[in-house]
């Protein structure tokens, strides 16, 4: 049996089925409350499954934006991701990453390169390397708007090997915690005077 309150020709509560759910209707999108059961269950760690688990969350439309269970733990959706790739560099813009490990809620775009955030908030930044055969200092630099912003980091670099740098290795990793706004976007460039062969790179950022 359902029964459902409308207010001014909005409906702001509905029952069905016995799950109870209050609507908050926006500008733009309907955001929905309501309590859903979660079962806790794993493979590997059965010992601590709870059948019971009970979760409050918002909706949305049909995207879950936070919940929190019965115990207290808060699922609260952050934007994140981490890609990986090798590629040949000298002076050069990092895109188009060969693996993209994570890329929660789809704001990194990989034939770019860059980061935007959806919204305003903290985010923290890393960028890592190994590379070998360089000839000269390579520096490594992140851009916010497609403005170099590495403060503390302009003397920051890979030095050259000894000879031509053959097979020499060096390993490299910055960080970066910067306030953004939302619309902002963010990039890693390598600054250097001559190619060197990354074995492996790593760029990963998310909402601190």
């Amino acid at each position: 049996m359902a029964a459902n309150l409308t207010i001014d020709g909005t409906e702001v509560f509905v029952k069905e089925n016995g799950v109870i759910r209050y609507l908050f209707p926006g500008p733009h999108h309907t955001f929905t409350v309501r309590a859903e059961h979660h079962p806790v269950s794993g493979v590997t760690n059965a010992d601590s499954d709870n059948t019971t688990s009970d979760q409050f969350t918002i909706y949305a439309g049909e995207n879950k934006v936070w919940g929190v269970s019965d115990e207290g733990y808060v699922y609260n959706r952050r934007p994140a991701f981490q890609v990986a790739g090798t590629q040949h560099l000298a002076s050069a813009n990092l895109r188009n990453w060969r693996t993209v490990i994570c890329n929660d809620g789809d704001h990194f775009d990989n034939k770019k390169g860059i980061f935007t955030a959806p919204i305003t908030g903290t985010y923290y930044f890393i960028l890592s390397f190994t590379g070998q055969d360089s000839t000269a200092p390579i520096y490594p630099r992140f851009y916010i708007n497609n403005t170099e912003y590495s403060p503390n980091m302009s003397q920051m670099h890979v030095d050259a090997g000894p000879g031509d740098g053959a097979d020499v290795q060096s390993n490299i990793t910055i960080f970066l915690l910067k306030n953004l706004d939302a619309g902002d976007y963010t990039s890693v460039r390598v600054h250097s005077n001559s190619t060197f062969y990354p074995d492996g790179i790593i760029f990963a950022g998310w909402l601190f």
